[in-house]
């Protein structure tokens, strides 16, 4: 359709707030660069994040059982533009295996992959299958030839027949299959264990991925899904059909899979009742068909313990037909515009939401000590213009200004001293920290972790196995975060000795505690997992073994995590204090050379003023400078309580002093 979605609008925006992020960073790269403040280690944190930034995606899982309209509504979504169903999508299962979809800007070209599903015999990881590429079948596709396209989409769907217990060896539940109609006996199965779709459209250029699963039975045999995928999801759609309601499957799916996900700002969740032009009644009229919305819309929300605005009553299919038709009255009574108005705001409010938390964080404190490094030059400025306006011509004033320069610069090489004490101290609070997170004690946990669940072939033998394995990681982290709690204390000790007029140095904390919430996150999906698992059979070994390896994955990335934290830490700590002390030291030594020179050139103290005047203008206009670069980086519109100086403030301050 011609005109822009709400949903296209707001992930524009969201990308072209984020290039106006990375300009902002590029900003405070170049001021630092003129206030010779740019460190290699402040560089390469710089260019991290404006990387890391460029690469942000956006991930919406659709999660439903089979005959939803899941990929019904993906296609109505973002792929009406190509007037026509991109997706294979019609009357019943046709969606049999996981599918990613995305654009690849690393490769920048438009494929499908696929991987077969016999590599479900081994119990190599669908992380570890990325990376091998000879496992994965190939197909090009040109998106500007949407039939062809989607001709060759079609392979996703493909499917073939089985015997029961061939099916039961790939982690199927053969009473859930269908039967095959043209050889008695034989089960039909998907052909690929996954897919990946890479499509250049303007939505997936911009960082938006789709996840389109095939049901509960997929889920239940790929733990990868429900333990890393869903839960890295920043919308989940879950999908019902209107005119059955919510089904047994249904609330198996939501409990095991969705309901569990861990609330927070990071996450947002729909139900969407499909299929609602299946109780469209020409004969009862608009009020009943309404009527009978409302209750299946009133009642989904009970069951789901849903707030009713987080339910939408919608038909992909009319969608869809509307926006190839460009249909406006259709497209309004199919209901899609809601979901799409609703996933825009609350997916770029989360968006940005996890910017700043996650990754503006040290750019934050960055540009905030930085700022603070810049006013302490001004007000140092300031203080010595103060002098120069109380004084007079007299030698004696001269050699006052002299002495008092010197005295503070003789405080300030103390203040080094103290600084590398100070080193000394943080480096013995990381070496704790370093020994509460050894990789050692992980991998111990993870050695009898293996032993003990594949051993415990029960429920109640892996629940025990599981328990005791969280339990030891939990301990560990719990000792780790009274040790991080410890140094955040030391830290902030440290900072307080060093207090100074201008902007306080902000002391860069860990952490820690998201680490905690994290794995209790984790802790929860794998038990939901695990009780889906009812009965442990031989065939079923291998689904035991992924489950095993993928928590185990988590939690060492979880580990990975933290200690890369850890590594950063000692210099970061300490880093904005030495920043700011050498800083003062090198302007002072700076002062004490320009009086004597303009002792020895002769000024007179009206010349010195208008010397100092000078550079005090050009440093508030440097000050406002790094106050628009902050006011950028920490988001417009959002408040800010770090103290910052006074411009005007000072200015009136030295007239009195004149």
């Amino acid at each position: 359709m011609k005109n822009e979605s709400e949903l296209s609008s707001q992930v524009n925006e969201h990308w072209a707030w984020k290039q106006s992020l990375i300009e902002s960073i590029c900003r405070y790269e170049d001021w630092l660069k003129d206030n010779q403040l740019l460190t290699e280690e402040a560089n390469s944190r710089l260019q991290e994040t404006i990387n890391t930034l460029g690469n942000e995606d956006t991930l919406i899982a659709f999660v439903g059982e089979f005959s939803r309209g899941k990929t019904e509504l993906i296609n109505a979504l973002f792929f009406a533009d190509y007037d026509q169903r991109i997706l294979p999508s019609k009357a019943g299962r046709t969606t049999m295996c996981p599918t990613e979809i995305f654009y690849d800007r690393k490769e920048q070209r438009c494929y499908i992959k696929l991987l077969p599903i016999e590599t479900r015999q081994a119990d190599t990881s669908l992380r570890e299958l990325h990376e091998l590429g000879d496992w994965w079948h190939e197909i090009d596709i040109d998106p500007k030839k949407p039939e062809s396209m989607a001709e060759a989409l079609k392979q996703v769907s493909r499917v073939k027949s089985v015997t029961p217990k061939q099916a039961e060896e790939l982690g199927f539940d053969p009473l859930h299959l269908e039967k095959c109609t043209n050889a008695p006996g034989l089960v039909i199965i998907p052909c690929w264990r996954h897919a990946i779709i890479s499509i250049e459209h303007p939505l997936l250029k911009q960082g938006l991925r789709i996840l389109d699963t095939p049901g509960l039975n997929a889920l239940g045999s790929e733990p990868e899904l429900t333990l890393n995928m869903l839960p890295k999801a920043q919308a989940v759609v879950f999908v019902l059909a209107a005119d059955t309601g919510v089904t047994a499957s249904d609330m198996e799916v939501w409990d095991n899979h969705i309901g569990s996900l861990p609330q927070s700002r990071y996450l947002v969740k729909y139900a969407v009742m499909n299929k609602i032009d299946a109780l469209w009644d020409d004969i009862d009229g608009p009020e009943a068909v309404s009527n009978s919305i409302d209750h299946v819309h009133r009642n989904t929300a009970r069951i789901l313990q849903l707030s009713p605005e987080d339910i939408m009553p919608l038909s992909a299919k009319q969608g869809l037909v509307a926006k190839v038709r460009k249909n406006q009255d259709l497209l309004k009574k199919s209901g899609l515009l809601l979901l799409e108005n609703a996933l825009a705001k609350r997916l770029t409010e989360s968006r940005e939401h996890i910017i700043k938390q996650r990754l503006l964080k040290d750019i934050t404190t960055m540009a905030l000590a930085s700022r603070a490094t810049i006013s302490g030059r001004y007000q140092m400025l300031h203080d010595q213009l103060e002098l120069l306006a109380n004084s007079t011509d007299s030698s004696a004033d001269v050699t006052r200004l002299n002495e008092n320069l010197k005295r503070e610069y003789s405080i300030y090489q103390k203040k080094l001293l103290t600084i590398k004490s100070s080193k000394n101290l943080v480096k013995q609070q990381w070496r704790i920290l370093n020994e509460k997170s050894s990789p050692k004690s992980l991998n111990t946990a993870i050695f009898e972790a293996h032993h003990k669940l594949r051993s415990s072939w029960s429920t109640l033998g892996m629940g025990r196995a599981i328990e005791k394995f969280f339990l030891h990681i939990s301990n560990e982290l719990h000792h780790f975060h009274k040790e991080s709690e410890l140094a955040n204390k030391m830290l902030h000790g440290i900072y307080g000795r060093f207090e100074q007029s201008g902007d306080p140095i902000k002391a860069p904390e860990l952490d820690s505690e998201r680490y905690l919430r994290k794995l209790d996150d984790l802790h929860i999906q794998a038990d939901k997992f695990r009780t889906q698992i009812k009965t442990i059979l031989t065939e079923q070994h291998i689904v035991v073994k992924r489950f095993v390896g993928t928590l185990v994955n988590q939690v060492r990335d979880l580990h990975t995590e933290l200690r890369d934290e850890i590594t950063h830490w000692p210099n970061e700590a300490i880093r904005p204090l030495v920043q700011n002390t050498f800083e003062h030291k090198r302007i002072l030594e700076q002062q004490m050379m320009r009086l004597k020179e303009l002792v020895q050139t002769g000024k007179t103290r009206q010349q010195q003023k208008a010397i100092t005047e000078k550079m005090l203008s050009e440093f508030e206009e440097n000050i406002r400078t790094i106050d628009a670069i902050c006011r950028d980086i920490q988001m417009p519109g959002k408040s800010n309580n770090n103290k910052i100086i006074d411009l005007e403030h000072a200015k009136n301050n030295r007239k009195k002093a004149m």
